[in-house]
């Protein structure tokens, strides 16, 4: 009776978060317009365009260089969309934004599977031993994860970004399957939407690159890797093939070919549009503006700007951690504002309360929780050398699956700090998160459902 009760719950438990969620993106959608609080909009609606009306790919436009998997879709949305009879373009942006709501549902409930498998799947220490308080910690990180301020935001952008999201995720679902329970089919699939993953996005690379490390890690670990290291080998072969043809897939391959062919070429391969940006977007690129933490404009300032460095865009953790709450956007409203700072202090709190749990556990860090702590570290440490290499700021749209991991650590923490009888730290995460949820929600209702 246990198991079927626990399980019938927790279905519950998934179906009400996912609603609530998409009854505060529905809200979000109802009052943002497509080209409001969205990156290069019109560049995506062009691509969408060109692809819908002439059946080829564009060519020496802002977004031509994009793999091409979302924009055959929504061109296939707004075909259909055309021959109901839809004329006005404004419907149909919307029409593409209610897509986006769909896909971003879908990414809502890849990662609560994801904190599902963590806390009630996985069989590792860190986890063990908690009865019924699960439940609520489940609940607790889901609805953390649906609620936090910039995927209400991304939910409902025309973009590639949101399906890559999907396909990503994914991925992440099924390494930490194959990981946990040696099944290799979840690793197959891993590497599917590895592929999927890569002909929507170019940052799809870096699900191959946390495919390849996870088979590496599971080969170290494998007191059997002499007897498998036939499954090894071909898992690996497959990898790299999987990637070679995802490279034709996702345009990369058409650039390289043109490069082979001496045609001209943009002039990054990280951001081909290089060119095009305004010089004012580039900041400075020495050791302080990556050591130091203004915490100060951090706790003071409600918003970050790509712009002025009145609000701390110099300082590389500044702009991550602000632009990781509310992108690079300004809200109107002097309670919004003072609700913005107030998210703010309590994502710095959460930061440092996980760092302490990983300082706790240092022993046990490795092998735990393997997939998200890597996809962690992974999307850090590109989104910092997109930051070193280009003197540019990067948007935290670009590492968002990060969040997936983030919310897992504060669930792990609790249980960990719990399982080490330190109960004031066990219940400073419970008093972070749920203040954290409730601060996001009332953020929305005063910057933008109330607003006219």
């Amino acid at each position: 009776m246990g198991k079927p009760f626990l399980k019938n719950n927790l279905n519950k438990a998934i179906f009400i978060i996912l609603l609530l969620g998409l009854v505060v993106n529905v809200f979000y959608l109802s009052k943002t317009p497509y080209n409001v609080r969205s990156h290069d909009v019109d560049g995506h609606i062009h691509y969408i365009e060109h692809l819908a009306k002439n059946y080829d790919f564009p060519h020496n436009c802002w977004e031509c260089d994009q793999a091409p998997f979302y924009y055959i879709l929504a061109a296939a949305i707004y075909k259909v969309s055309v021959l109901f009879g839809i004329s006005d373009k404004g419907e149909i942006y919307h029409i593409l934004q209610v897509f986006s709501v769909f896909l971003f549902s879908i990414f809502s409930a890849v990662s609560i599977l994801i904190l599902k498998t963590v806390f009630f799947e996985n069989k590792q220490k860190e986890i063990k031993n908690t009865g019924l308080l699960k439940n609520f910690i489940f609940f607790l990180t889901s609805s953390l994860f649906v609620f936090w301020p910039t995927n209400i935001m991304h939910s409902v952008r025309i973009t590639n970004d949101i399906l890559f999201y999907v396909f990503y995720s994914s991925v992440i679902l099924f390494l930490i399957r194959w990981l946990d329970g040696n099944d290799n089919k979840n690793l197959y699939f891993s590497i599917l939407f590895s592929f999927l993953a890569f002909i929507t996005k170019a940052h799809g690379l870096l699900a191959f690159v946390l495919v390849g490390i996870c088979i590496i890690f599971s080969f170290i670990i494998d007191e059997k890797r002499s007897e498998k290291f036939k499954f090894y080998f071909k898992s690996a072969g497959i990898l790299l093939i999987v990637f070679l043809i995802g490279i034709i897939g996702s345009r990369v391959g058409a650039r390289i070919i043109d490069k082979i062919k001496g045609q001209k070429q943009k002039e990054n391969y990280l951001v081909v549009n290089m060119s095009g940006l305004n010089n004012g977007l580039f900041v400075e690129n020495k050791v302080r503006n990556y050591a130091y933490f203004d915490a100060k404009t951090f706790l003071t300032e409600p918003y970050v700007s790509t712009w002025d460095d009145k609000y701390g865009r110099q300082y590389f953790w500044n702009f991550l951690l602000k632009n990781s709450l509310f992108g690079e956007f300004f809200f109107n409203g002097a309670i919004a504002e003072n609700i913005a700072i107030g998210i703010s202090a309590l994502s710095l709190m959460m930061i440092f309360w996980i760092v302490g749990i990983m300082l706790f556990s240092v022993k046990e860090s490795l092998k735990n929780n393997f997939v998200l702590k890597v996809n962690a570290i992974l999307l850090l440490s590109v989104f910092m050398a997109f930051r070193i290499i280009l003197s540019i700021n990067g948007d935290f749209r670009f590492i968002l699956p990060i969040l997936i991991s983030l919310c897992s650590f504060v669930g792990i923490g609790i249980l960990e700090y719990r399982r080490r009888g330190l109960k004031n730290l066990e219940y400073i995460g419970y008093g972070i998160s749920i203040s954290f949820i409730i601060l996001s929600l009332l953020f929305f209702t005063f910057a933008v459902f109330l607003q006219k």
